[in-house]
């Protein structure tokens, strides 16, 4: 499977969205000036995403879906890869993340389950944090440092 990566531009929004809810993963507060994404491209359509939105040194990862008919074939690995390298160029030395269903697979890439108040204070303000992901939901951070 041949994949472009590039970063997400105003006109791919509608595509992310649709990922997003398709993977019923949260939208309301989903904008490309708050939220930096990197879409996985095969033949022009976005088949993948993956969202950081930066806080300092912490970034919150947002958003990783993958088109539900090619899950499995690497392409969120790949996702995640190329938000770590943007992560170390961008000097974020945590990442942190809230998941429903998905901490098997952020366990195996090094992220720990972390209790929610432990969350620094920038990224339990966020609109994520604070009003989109239920308390039901896991925390999980990695530090690259």
């Amino acid at each position: 499977m041949t994949l472009v990566f590039r970063f997400g531009e105003e006109a791919d929004l509608d595509q992310i969205i649709k990922l997003l809810v398709d993977g019923k993963l949260p939208t309301d507060d989903v904008s490309l000036g708050k939220i930096a994404f990197i879409v996985a491209l095969q033949h022009d359509e976005i088949i993948g995403c993956i969202g950081l939105e930066a806080l300092g040194k912490d970034g919150l990862l947002r958003s990783m879906a993958v088109k539900h008919d090619l899950r499995g074939n690497g392409v969120g690995q790949q996702l995640f890869l190329k938000l770590l390298s943007y992560c170390i160029q961008n000097k974020i030395t945590d990442i942190h993340l809230l998941t429903v269903d998905a901490g098997r697979f952020f366990e195996s890439k090094g992220f720990v389950y972390t209790d929610r108040s432990k969350a620094p204070p920038s990224i339990q303000q966020t609109e994520e944090f604070a009003q989109l992901c239920p308390s039901s939901c896991s925390y999980m951070v990695r530090t690259l440092i």
